[in-house]
Order: structure tokens, then sequence, then C-alpha cells
């Protein structure tokens, strides 16, 4: 049930490979899409599996691309690999197949933007409903930075309680601790808190972070993106269908 959830990843990267490189005013081609991507999806799958994904990828340029990344089927955390093909037509839009680990396949359409910084992509499987953006990676550097960053926190999904909406700002000390101040609605039931925690940058930029407040622990993976000015990330504790972004 999961499986198709983690093939549409792959064609989100896909798409969000054409967004890294070249121009939506000059022609695109299968070249356009080169380099290293992050996305965030959600959506339900064709079993009613209800899923969100936080993914790294490379596209190398020629068709063919493969990645990893995090996601949450109903719930079930599971880290997911792919690969698969894709083909950019000249007017920057594009098709993706990705296969995962289960040996799913599934399929994509992806359009980018204007200026090719970011893409949008849907699951074109009947019986789908999986959508989601991409951006590149970028030339920023990955990996603690030692400078203090401030970041716009919003996240939503659901939790064994119910909806979960999450807004706030969070503070990283270039160095692994962070502090937030957040506002939270929990299936309609409003709180505001401080909070403090860590976080983990890898040189690939996937990273994790760690949020303690009053009576919670939550844990998440990450993946920065556009040069680290965003973070996208996804709830890795069990039951809980949640993810969002931190925007500097």
């Amino acid at each position: 049930m999961h499986l198709q959830y983690g093939n549409w990843i792959g064609l989100a990267v896909l798409a969000f490979a054409s967004v890294g490189s070249g121009s939506a005013s000059a022609a695109c081609s299968n070249a356009t899409l080169n380099g290293v991507y992050g996305l965030i999806a959600s959506g339900l799958s064709e079993t009613d599996v209800s899923t969100v994904a936080v993914d790294r990828f490379v596209a190398d340029g020629n068709g063919n691309l493969s990645g990893s990344g995090t996601q949450s089927g109903n719930g079930t955390i599971e880290t997911v690999t792919f690969s698969g093909t894709y083909s950019v037509a000249s007017n920057c839009t594009g098709t993706v197949t990705a296969t995962n680990q289960f040996d799913q396949v599934s399929n994509y359409n992806f359009t980018l933007d204007t200026k090719n910084s970011q893409f949008e992509f849907i699951e074109s499987d009947n019986g789908a409903n999986v959508s989601g953006e991409g951006i590149a990676i970028g030339t920023g550097a990955c990996g603690f930075t030692g400078k203090k960053e401030i970041l716009a926190l919003n996240i939503r999904g659901q939790v064994s309680d119910g909806p979960l909406n999450v807004v706030g700002q969070i503070i990283l000390n270039g160095s692994g601790k962070l502090t937030a101040a957040v506002t939270s609605s929990e299936n309609g039931e409003i709180t505001s808190d401080s909070v403090k925690g860590t976080y983990t940058s890898n040189d690939d930029c996937t990273g994790t972070a760690q949020i303690k407040g009053t009576g919670f622990k939550d844990n998440f993976a990450t993946v920065s993106v556009n040069g680290g000015k965003e973070l996208l990330l996804v709830e890795t504790d069990s039951s809980t269908i949640v993810a969002g972004t931190a925007t500097q």
C-alpha cells in the first residue's frame, strides 16, 4: 500500500530536476533535468492510503533518476528507495515512470515554472490522488554552518487525535541546537508553546530534527533545498502523517 507513494515520489524527483537547470522561456529537453533535488508530496494512493513524503534524488540529464526518502503511509514510517526514467518535452512539461524497492511502478506528469526554479507534479495513475512540488537543492552549503538561521515553520497533517496544523518560528544556532515558538491546532484545540530541540545536517543536504515541548517530542527527517534557505520536513513518529516546510 505504501509502495505507490514511493513511486510517485520518484516522479516528482524527475520533474524537479528539470526545474533546477534551464529556462522555461527556452526549449527544454532531458538534459534540463540534471542535478540533485528535494521534493515534498502528499495525497491518497490508489488503495486510499494517506501518505506524505520528503525525498532527495539525482537526475543524470540523460533520462534516468534515482533517490531515496522518508514516507508515512497511514502512519507507518518507511524509508523508500527508487529509480526510474523520464522524458522532458520542449515546452518544459514531462512524464516520469518510477519503480521503488518493492518493484511497484508509478507514473507522473509534471510542469516547470517560468524560471525553472520549482516544479509541480501529479500522479497520473487512475485511482491515485497524489501531488506535490520540488525544489533544486542548489549551491548553498549543507552541514553545520555555524551561523544562526531564522525560519518560518508550517507543518500539517494527521495525528492520532485528528488533524494537526503548526505554524511558528524556528531558530537554528548553526551547530545542532534549535529553539522555536509555535502555535498548534490539534483537532481544533489551539495551544501556543516555546520549544527546544536538536538537529543534524549532513553534507548531502539530508538531516533530522527533534522538537521537545510540554508533553511531546516530535522527530523529523529533513532535506535542505534552495541553497540552504528552506527545509522540507516529514515526521518520523509512528501514527503520524505530517509534513511541511521551514523557510528563511
